[in-house]
């Protein structure tokens, strides 16, 4: 961050504020001065560009510490970290907790065992902990990170360097060159996302990638340890006489150090995931590996984070509350219990609370007849094709339209007739907030407008009043049957002998169409219509589960027509 006497670093090629941009940094740096402004870039009024950006802010990497910052006290990060500490209540997001707790507790947040945690939108946190306890990297940036460590530390000054570093980091390129190698021996396949992957068939690698991995993780191991003893010895060398002097010579050096101990964290727990083999009766550990613009890609996750939250958090911290609409699947507490690592018997208790919303009066499902259904891929596409414009024509304010893929989204919007493609808003084209703004401006004024979305806005999204009058919801948002966690999970499902789709799928679809729904009504005024294109939710036995975890809607499904409505309704979409 930037003090009053500050030079720009020279950390951009050069790069030198005109006078606007040199007046914006006068006003920001006031606003921080003042506390008008926290520091965040999200907060800005305006565009910064990238370059100023990068100029005036300072990433962990590249933090040179108390003793170099002559600003300190303006650094929002130290100024946040000062403010927790004098706090009852701190607000953080699902992934700033869970890093805290995976880094065992206390490091970046209080220590769990002080803590009372609530959380809300509760469902999500089994799956964010899962990403959580995964990794992944690129032999490339292996490669990179191991010859980085063999430039940088024997640099470093004698009195501080390490005698034994150099044979370390060329047993770990070696151990890495071996691991390459027992990948590139496996036999990859194309999936539909058209990426050459190969999944370990229920998480258990071949022995020859399986050792090397463990090879490598034990010469990154010692580096690792050498570089952080090192580290620690250059933290003690600051608070001793003349910090500042040795600061300013070993400060890049130690900046550049910090980066490649963090990388050198992500690392190990890649290689230790690919490396432990699990007892038979233990969840899976999911491998996979990908080639991707010619790079080998290298992936490991637990199937279930059921045992991570049990023991880091459940087990230590001083009590919790979990919220959510959704923390039901198919009206049972089981599929969230099983996800968190909680149960029936360890002293949780579980509240579900009615709604306060008249659904039958305000809000009507209706599932129209289709010759297709959602696991009819090509065919459902084309008859949602010919529907879309009867379904949008007499749209005259907000309407929400969620597919289950780019794919269907993009091959329905680019077969609207022109004068409709004008009121639709697709995501990916705009951010999200963007895109809400302009819907919400839109009809504000009096116009129609549509919202083509993915899952991601299938909740978080808050369109109350005629902002969203009628939601169409393209598909079952059952998840896609590639992803190898999934996949894996599904061998572990099997081999214990339930069914994965009845155990997995239907219950996490549930939770899925609920939020989706949801979109329609959010608060006593509002009204509307969901129509839900996919038979399935009345033709398949798991479809009266699926119904009746819905709230209770007026239902409108119709049945099949007789061939001359049926000849007369293609007419009408022709």
């Amino acid at each position: 961050m930037f003090g009053p006497d500050a030079d720009l670093p020279d950390t951009t090629g050069g790069f030198t504020p005109d006078e606007k941009q040199a007046a914006l940094l006068a006003d920001l740096q006031l606003q921080l001065t003042t506390r008008e402004w926290t520091g965040c870039k999200d907060e800005l009024d305006e565009e910064i560009d990238s370059r100023l950006w990068g100029a005036i802010s300072s990433t962990p990497h590249s933090c040179t510490g108390p003793n170099q910052c002559a600003p300190m006290g303006l650094c929002p990060f130290h100024r946040s970290r000062a403010d927790m500490r004098e706090a009852d209540v701190i607000v953080a997001n699902h992934d700033l907790v869970l890093s805290d707790v995976f880094l065992g507790g206390g490091m970046v947040r209080p220590d769990p065992k002080d803590t009372f945690y609530i959380f809300d939108e509760g469902h999500h946190l089994p799956e964010k902990a899962v990403e959580h306890g995964s990794a992944r990297s690129s032999i490339g940036a292996m490669r990179e990170h191991v010859r980085s460590l063999q430039r940088l530390l024997p640099k470093l000054p004698a009195h501080i360097a390490r005698p034994d570093i150099r044979e370390p980091a060329k047993d770990a390129e070696s151990a890495l060159k071996a691991l390459g190698v027992a990948y590139g021996e496996l036999t990859f396949t194309q999936d539909r996302d058209e990426l050459f992957r190969y999944r370990a068939p229920h998480g258990k690698l071949p022995e020859p990638v399986r050792e090397a991995a463990n090879a490598l993780h034990a010469e990154m191991a010692v580096l690792w340890e050498v570089a952080n003893d090192m580290a620690e010895e250059l933290d003690d060398k600051e608070g001793s006489a003349g910090a500042q002097q040795i600061a300013r010579v070993l400060g890049p050096e130690m900046g550049k150090l910090s980066g490649l101990l963090e990388n050198d964290l992500r690392l190990l727990r890649l290689l230790r995931l690919l490396k432990t083999e699990q007892p038979d009766d233990a969840p899976p550990i999911a491998r996979w590996a990908e080639h991707d613009n010619n790079e080998l890609w290298l992936e490991a996750a637990p199937v279930t984070a059921a045992p991570m939250l049990r023991t880091m958090l459940w087990d230590k911290c001083a009590g919790a509350v979990i919220t959510s609409a959704t923390l039901t699947s198919l009206n049972r507490w089981s599929r969230f219990r099983a996800k968190a690592g909680l149960s029936g018997s360890d002293g949780t208790q579980y509240l579900r609370l009615l709604s306060p919303f008249d659904y039958p009066r305000i809000a009507e499902l209706r599932v129209p007849w289709m010759k297709h259904d959602g696991g009819q891929a090509n065919g459902h596409t084309e008859e949602i094709k010919a529907m879309m414009p009867s379904l949008l024509a007499h749209c005259s304010s907000g309407t929400l339209v969620l597919f289950a893929s780019w794919y269907q989204l993009n091959a329905v919007y680019k077969s609207l007739p022109a004068p409709q493609k004008k009121r639709v808003l697709c995501q990916g084209k705009l951010s999200r907030d963007t895109l809400v703004a302009r819907h919400r401006k839109a009809v504000a004024a009096g116009n129609a407008s549509v919202i083509f979305g993915l899952a991601s806005m299938a909740e978080g999204v808050d369109l109350s009043g005629s902002a969203c009058e009628h939601v169409i919801i393209a598909k079952l948002p059952f998840a896609p049957p590639t992803s190898p966690i999934e996949a894996t999970r599904a061998e572990w499902l099997g081999k214990h002998g339930k069914n994965p789709f009845m155990t997995m799928a239907v219950p996490d679809a549930s939770l899925k169409l609920i939020q989706a729904c949801g979109r329609l009504i959010r608060c006593e005024t509002d009204h509307g219509r969901i129509t839900l294109l996919d038979r399935r939710i009345v033709t398949k036995r798991y479809g009266k589960q699926l119904l009746d975890s819905l709230p209770p809607f007026h239902q409108s499904i119709e049945r099949k027509p007789s061939p001359a409505a049926h000849n007369t309704r293609q007419a009408a979409f022709a």
